[in-house]
């Protein structure tokens, strides 16, 4: 993944978060918030925010991913 300015906004870091996920990559939340500048507690709920209007969810093994049609995130 390119390295990137941090994203200033909470606008810029959904839609960060959205292209990569929708991109196919599967994210744990500190992962996220590694990525996004941002605190665990404050990833997870930008992920979770995101998971109310998107097909997004967090597996088994705390790994977020967008919900194909065949359920497992593939």
């Amino acid at each position: 993944m390119p390295q990137l300015d941090p994203p200033d906004t909470a606008t810029e870091r959904a839609a960060l978060v959205t292209w990569w996920l929708a991109g196919g990559l599967m994210l744990s939340t500190a992962d996220a918030g590694l990525l996004l500048g941002l605190t665990h507690d404050s990833a997870y709920r930008l992920l979770c925010r995101l998971s109310r209007v998107l097909p997004i969810y967090q597996d088994g093994n705390g790994y977020w991913m967008v919900l194909r049609s065949n359920g497992d995130g593939r």
